[in-house]
């Protein structure tokens, strides 16, 4: 009950973050190019200096043991979303079937789990959000297209959280150390994580119909199946 009220007020906040995003979108002040571009910001630059920065940190082998349970964790997690999503949706229904199975790990995942925990947490988040990675643009992109030349091994290895982690899993297997300046800038990007992405995330919610996104009996489904 101790960590209710703060994510409450968290998620409170976020919805807030979405709703200046939904306005500014809405009175034509962000326009289309501009989403686009604030969202490649997010995805090349914000999230992987999170991830980074995370991993700024002394080596502990218990830390390091529990981040592999993480990865495991995070395996048989999804796996059990796509054997869920196998049975309660029909072959053509790919779309529901997707958002059952992947969920938006670095976007909403971030900020929740640094708001609760702390920056220390995405350590193990980390984990999650490689995993994620990767079975999205394999698996995900198969479901999608029913394509395997569809699927890239390349996307996957050159997706900017993909080089986060390899290089944060470096820095703290190693005695390889960055300058303090460096780390601060890193810092200073990552901050704009939670705002940025919910601002994002509500010029997205601009484009639809609210009415239709709060009445629409299959988002329900689809959200409980998720959950």
């Amino acid at each position: 009950m101790d960590i209710l009220l703060p994510l409450l007020l968290q998620i409170l906040k976020m919805f807030m973050l979405m709703g200046v995003g939904y306005y500014l979108y809405k009175k034509k002040l962000f326009d289309d190019e501009v989403v686009k571009q604030l969202g490649n910001f997010l995805l090349m630059y914000v999230i992987p200096s999170v991830l980074v920065t995370s991993f700024i940190r002394e080596f502990n082998i218990q830390e390091f043991q529990y981040l592999g349970i993480a990865f495991a964790l995070s395996i048989v997690a999804i796996a059990i979303g796509i054997v869920y999503a196998g049975i309660v949706y029909k072959k053509e229904q790919i779309l529901e079937k997707f958002a059952c199975i992947f969920s938006n790990a670095s976007f909403i995942g971030i900020p929740i789990i640094v708001a609760m925990f702390g920056q220390d947490a995405v350590f193990y988040l980390s984990a999650y959000v490689v995993t994620f990675i990767i079975l999205v643009w394999t698996y995900g992109i198969y479901l999608m297209t029913n394509d395997r030349k569809e699927v890239s091994i390349k996307k996957v290895l050159m997706n900017p959280n993909t080089i986060a982690v390899i290089i944060g899993l470096l820095l703290y297997c190693t005695p390889l150390e960055l300058p303090v300046i460096v780390v601060d800038v890193f810092k200073s990007i990552g901050s704009m994580n939670t705002p940025l992405s919910m601002i994002v995330l509500g010029t997205y919610l601009a484009k639809d119909s609210i009415f239709k996104l709060f009445t629409s009996k299959k988002y329900y489904i689809v959200a409980m199946n998720r959950l």
